[in-house]
């Protein structure tokens, strides 16, 4: 008698297993899917503006490789940079374009590029800080 009463519970745990799964099963799904689908844009994105500022990197190294040897070229690729965003590269070729600035004696365009940056809230604390102080 008690193995029957095993069974019809048993039965019973079953009928309410699969009404759960038939009635949330592809909400569960469809969760799992978002989840996934999230991670990859993530990662994606991350990916991708490790690349970007790779790229710029790159290119900041190549601009002041090119000072002694072409220094219009330089000028115009530390220009690129620059304009290229408020990360890590852009400051510092923004840094560079002022001190090639002092160098030719042209103080007051030098004065203007730490003006604006330290005049610009898009650019982190440290840089404007820094720029006030040049």
């Amino acid at each position: 008698m008690a193995d029957a009463f095993r069974e019809v519970d048993e039965a019973l745990r079953e009928d309410r297993a699969l009404g759960l799964a038939k009635k949330y099963g592809p909400l569960i799904g469809l969760v799992a899917v978002l989840i996934v689908a999230g991670a990859a844009g993530w990662t994606y994105w991350q990916s991708r503006a490790q690349a970007q500022a790779e790229q710029r990197t790159e290119a900041l190294s190549q601009a002041l490789s090119q000072l002694s040897e072409s220094p219009e070229a330089a000028r115009q690729a530390l220009a690129d940079v620059a304009a290229a965003g408020d990360d890590g590269p852009a400051m510092l070729a923004r840094f560079y374009q002022a001190q090639i600035m002092i160098d030719e004696g042209n103080l007051q365009g030098a004065a203007d590029i730490y003006d604006r940056m330290s005049g610009d809230a898009s650019v982190g604390q440290v840089w404007r800080d820094l720029a006030g102080l040049r």
